[in-house]
C-alpha cells in the first residue's frame, strides 16, 4: 500500500516564511506539491527543504497559477524547471518534475504513469468576459502567452514606439482552447497501458474551484484515470471508478491527511 500526501493552495508570498506545520509531514511514500503554493522560486524553496528533511519520499511538483506570474513566454517557467532539473546538480533526488509529459514512477514494486497540468476550466458558453469574469483570481492569475502587437495594449495617448510585450490575460474563449488541448493530452495519454496506475494531478478542481469564483465550468469529461489529485477543493471522493483527492490549505490538520493507493 502507498501513502499519498498533497500539498496545495499556500500562497505564500515571495518573502513569506511558511507555518512550520507545514514542514511536518504524514508518514507518506509520495508527496504531491500541486500548485499555488506561492510563485516558483518560493515554492522551491519549501520543496527543497522538505525533500531534505524527507529524503526516503518521493515528490513531485506541478505548478498552478501563483507559481508562473510575469513570464516572458507561456512556457519560461515549466522549461526553466526541466532545464534545472536536467543540468543542476543541486536539483533534489528524490523530487520529480515533468509538465504536460507522462511520468513514470515505480514506488514499492508499484508504478505510477503520471500526466501532470496545470489544467483548464472548460468555461460554459454563458460565461463571458465582464466585470464577474475579471473579478476572479483565475482572471488575475492566469494568461496564455504574450503578444507584441502595440496595438493590443498601447494607450492612444502613448509614443508610437515599441512598449514591449503584454500579457495576453485570460478570457473565456481561450481557456476553453487550452482545455480542448488538455482533452486530447489527457486522452492520448489515457489510451496507452500500463502494468500500474494512471494518476492525473492537476492544480485545479474539477467542481467549486475557489479562483473561479461563482463562474459556470466543467472539466475533461469521460476521463477514467484511477487516482486524481487536485487543488483548490477539499475532497475524496469517487467520480466513476476514478478516486478524485484534494487537500489544500495550511496547518496540523491538513498535514495529517494522507490517500492510500493499494500496491499492484
Amino acid at each position: 500500500m502507498l501513502k499519498v500526501h498533497v500539498i496545495s493552495d499556500l500562497w505564500l508570498g515571495p518573502n513569506e516564511w511558511n507555518d512550520p506545520e507545514d514542514e511536518n509531514l504524514p508518514e507518506a511514500d509520495l508527496v504531491i506539491v500541486n500548485g499555488n503554493c506561492g510563485h516558483t522560486q518560493r515554492a522551491m524553496i519549501l520543496i527543497e527543504d522538505l525533500c531534505s528533511k524527507y529524503p526516503s519520499t518521493q515528490f513531485i511538483y506541478n505548478i498552478g497559477l501563483a507559481d508562473t506570474p510575469f513570464q516572458k513566454t507561456k512556457t519560461q517557467i515549466p522549461d526553466g524547471l526541466r532545464a534545472r532539473q536536467m543540468y543542476s546538480e543541486f536539483w533534489p533526488k528524490n523530487l520529480h518534475y515533468r509538465y504536460k509529459k507522462p511520468l513514470s514512477l515505480e514506488i514499492k514494486d508499484t508504478t505510477l504513469d503520471i500526466l501532470c497540468l496545470h489544467g483548464y476550466p472548460n468555461v460554459a458558453d454563458s460565461v463571458t468576459d465582464d466585470k464577474e469574469w475579471r473579478s476572479t483570481m483565475w482572471y488575475r492569475h492566469c494568461y496564455h502567452g504574450v503578444t507584441h502587437d502595440q496595438s493590443v495594449f498601447k494607450a492612444p495617448q502613448a509614443a508610437d514606439v515599441y512598449h514591449g510585450y503584454w500579457p495576453i490575460w485570460s478570457t473565456p474563449e481561450l481557456c476553453r482552447e487550452d482545455h480542448n488541448n488538455d482533452v486530447e493530452l489527457i486522452n492520448e495519454w489515457l489510451s496507452k497501458p500500463t502494468d500500474g496506475y494512471k494518476i492525473l494531478i492537476t492544480a485545479i478542481s474539477p467542481f467549486n474551484d475557489p479562483n473561479l469564483g461563482n463562474i459556470e465550468y466543467s472539466m475533461y469529461p469521460n476521463i477514467n484515470p484511477d487516482y486524481w489529485f487536485i487543488g483548490g477543493t477539499k475532497t475524496h471522493t469517487k467520480i466513476g471508478n476514478c478516486t478524485v483527492h484534494g487537500n489544500p490549505g495550511s496547518g496540523p490538520s491538513v498535514r495529517s491527511v494522507v490517500c492510500t493507493i493499494e500496491s499492484k
